[in-house]
């Protein structure tokens, strides 16, 4: 009995069938590849906003806040500042980060406990000493960059993935006390547009 199918043309339809899979998968691999770290790559906003130059300022260290190690005006100012917003317990322990951040010799912290981060990085409360203790000046998170000044306080900029080759990027402004978020985009590397949100 002759065989419907010669050896070739089996050969040549099974290859055939992987085209379209393989493609797609090298496709998929490349946007990862492409877009996976681009946080130094941004697109160009359509409304042509400049964003700031970096400062070139880092964060003095990295290091531990026990809160054994307090004083009693410190845990007691931190424990409302943290009460009032994550719960009513506070954590044994912080990683923090310094910045002197209004150029007058005095360091910020940056305070993150590291069991409530989550998939998009670590978040931050700013705290500006103070002979009471501590007084809170914002929450940032995400990739952070230290830029020039703005009436003479550091500006903020902080990066997060979202997934589906999407990228937030926000622009934080002390004003008023606070830094807060004056600007907020949106960057889908995968379409290539760039959704501005302004506060």
């Amino acid at each position: 009995m002759k065989p419907r199918f010669t050896l070739a043309e089996v050969r040549k339809g099974f290859y055939s069938s992987l085209v379209k899979p393989v493609f797609f998968i090298l496709y998929f691999v490349c946007c990862l590849t492409t877009y996976a770290d681009k946080e130094d790559d941004w697109m160009a906003p359509p409304d042509g906003f400049q964003w700031p130059k970096e400062s070139g300022a880092g964060f003095i260290s990295d290091s531990t806040l026990k809160v054994a190690d307090l004083t009693p005006k410190q845990l007691n100012s931190l424990r409302n500042i943290w009460t009032e917003s994550e719960g009513d317990t506070l954590p044994s322990g912080f990683d923090v980060m310094k910045a002197d951040l209004h150029h007058d010799g005095k360091q910020e912290l940056f305070l993150c406990d590291i069991t409530g981060s989550g998939t998009g990085g670590f978040s931050y409360k700013i705290l500006e000493p103070t002979k009471d203790g501590f007084k809170y000046i914002g929450d940032v998170g995400g990739g952070i960059i230290l830029d020039k000044p703005f009436n003479g306080w550091l500006q903020i900029e902080c990066s997060w993935r979202l997934g589906g080759g999407e990228r937030e990027r926000s622009l934080l402004r002390y004003i008023d006390g606070q830094y807060k978020v004056v600007r907020r985009e949106i960057h889908n590397f995968m379409d290539g547009t760039v959704k501005v949100e302004n506060e």
